[in-house]
């Protein structure tokens, strides 16, 4: 404890400062595409910064630090914090860097998890040690450290309360490196490196010693005595691999929807995509339903990115890749205008058609990683996931349901030309020719990943290649797509027969020179 003077006239100002920088600098952080929703496990070291150097006001001799003590745990636990008063182990800590009643508050909290303690190390023969692996989990996912600085009335470092999850993108952090500072526990006297001082009676908050704080001795103020530098560095890195990365290091795409999303199936009721087989007939709107005939995509294995739209329907949140489309709606006045866009153009405020076909509002678009990838066609090009409509297709195109040509928005959607690309394998289908379905390494069914892959990198290329080859591609498939239509339209399959038997008849009796025709005076009847 440093002297009550100098304690109360800071007291306020360390709150400011460490709610303008914080109680310890994260010096580099970098990104995982590890979900937070997996249990990890961080390699962790801790490396001594405090040096005759760097503090050079009365070093001692016989600098150490006690053992670390590094606990993962949830928002409902606090180690120790700034501006608290300590802990019964954080005293002892700070004291004696004895870690057994700190630990044992730790065993008896319900909102802790793992927990690793270190050895005790002489900068004079060790700088930097490494604790064994931490398990973090989607609870305990923040961490919070405490070392003796000894010897020393009650002085300690560490950090507390540090989350190790990407709020942003809701996926671990790679890696982070933490410089911690020298903080006074508030419960014993003493201006200098020594042991066993009077009690702080009553004990004051915790406080960082910075070059307003430190005792009038000046310890830990640096050779200019204009600082206080560090004393420890942690570094914390993720043992776990990113999820499925290709050779350029990017993610994987994903055209769809995880396993755990669930459609409803005619004759079974709500089924998970992971699931749902070739054949089953599935809920595509309002009381419709309508056969899968193949998988755009499937992949059993392995975490994906999605982003998680949560409506003020009843309806589960849908998980969706952010180019996959789905409906929503566009209201003006009595007026209601459905169009398929990218999941990634939606936002907070939106409407969303649902099978009900009373659309629901967005709340919230969050990016999360799930298991598994799934892509189910259907004849029409819809299917109901998890009470939304959504599109059996992607869009290339973001921000607009349109296709980009050159700049200029072409009057068709990209649901459209989706849809009439992939009308030979619907016609096949229709007509009871099933091709046998299979995937390439990324998942893709290899009935479009070729035409997806060739699409990508026009696409890249220039816009207006893309324009040329979907015209000749387009010219190619129309006829196809004129047939699917005619097949599957009751009226326009019954004008087409009907048109076909006149035609039929018409020559059959009325042509000349037939077979069945009766000759009269020389003139075919």
């Amino acid at each position: 404890m440093i002297y009550h003077s100098m304690k109360t006239i800071y007291f306020l100002e360390a709150l400011l400062i460490s709610s303008a920088f914080g109680s310890f600098e994260v010096t580099t952080i970098s990104d995982s595409l590890v979900p937070s929703s997996d249990d990890v496990t961080y390699s962790c070291s801790f490396e001594n910064e405090w040096s005759l150097s760097n503090h050079p006001i009365d070093y001692p001799s016989s600098a150490h630090w006690s053992p670390p003590v590094l606990v993962a745990h949830s928002s409902g636990y606090s180690m120790w914090r700034e501006d608290g008063l300590a802990t019964d182990g954080v005293e002892q800590v700070a004291e004696t860097g004895s870690t057994r009643i700190i630990l044992n508050d730790i065993a008896g909290s319900s909102s802790t998890g793992d927990v690793v303690t270190g050895r005790v190390t002489f900068n004079s023969n060790t700088q930097m040690q490494t604790l064994d692996r931490i398990e973090m989990t989607p609870t305990n996912r923040q961490l919070s450290t405490i070392t003796m600085i000894a010897p020393s009335p009650d002085w300690f470092t560490g950090f507390y309360d540090f989350d190790a999850v990407n709020s942003s993108t809701q996926s671990w952090l790679r890696e982070f490196i933490i410089e911690t500072y020298p903080f006074d526990a508030g419960t014993e006297e003493g201006g200098t490196y020594s042991l066993g001082n009077p009690p702080t009676n009553p004990a004051e908050p915790i406080l960082r010693l910075d070059v307003d704080t430190v005792p009038s001795t000046g310890v830990f103020l640096n050779n200019s005595g204009d600082e206080v530098l560090p004393v420890a560095r942690w570094t914390c890195t993720l043992d776990q691999e990113d999820p499925q990365v290709d050779t350029s290091g990017e993610a994987v795409d994903t055209i769809c929807f995880p396993g755990r999303s669930t459609v409803q199936v005619k004759g079974k009721g709500s089924v998970s995509l992971r699931d749902l087989k070739i054949g089953d007939e599935v809920k595509v709107g309002a009381d419709l339903f309508d056969r899968v005939y193949s998988f755009g995509h499937r992949t059993t294995s392995g975490k994906f990115p999605y982003l998680q739209i949560t409506t003020t329907g009843k309806n589960l949140p849908i998980e969706i890749s952010k180019d996959h489309m789905l409906f929503i709606v566009d209201q003006t006045g009595d007026t209601e205008t459905k169009r398929a866009v990218p999941a990634s153009y939606v936002t907070v405020g939106d409407w969303l058609h649902t099978d009900s076909g009373d659309p629901v509002r967005v709340k919230g678009v969050t990016p999360v990683f799930r298991e598994g990838a799934y892509a189910p066609f259907t004849m029409t090009g819809k299917i109901v996931v998890n009470g939304i409509v959504s599109s059996n297709y992607i869009s290339f195109f973001q921000g607009t349901d349109a296709v980009i040509i050159g700049g200029m928005k072409m009057p068709v959607t990209m649901h459209f030309v989706a849809h009439m690309f992939t009308s030979p394998l619907r016609l096949l289908a229709a007509i009871g020719i099933g091709l046998k379905e299979t995937y390439n390494i990324g998942g893709l069914s290899n009935s479009i990943a070729v035409p997806y892959a060739i699409a990508k990198k026009l696409l890249a290329l220039d816009q207006r290649v893309f324009g040329i080859a979907l015209l000749f591609g387009a010219i190619i498939v129309m006829s196809f797509y004129v047939i699917e239509l005619v097949l599957s339209s009751t009226m326009l399959l019954g004008i087409f027969v009907f048109a076909m038997a006149v035609a039929f008849f018409r020559n059959r009796f009325c042509s000349p020179n037939k077979a069945f025709g009766v000759k009269i005076n020389g003139m075919n009847i």
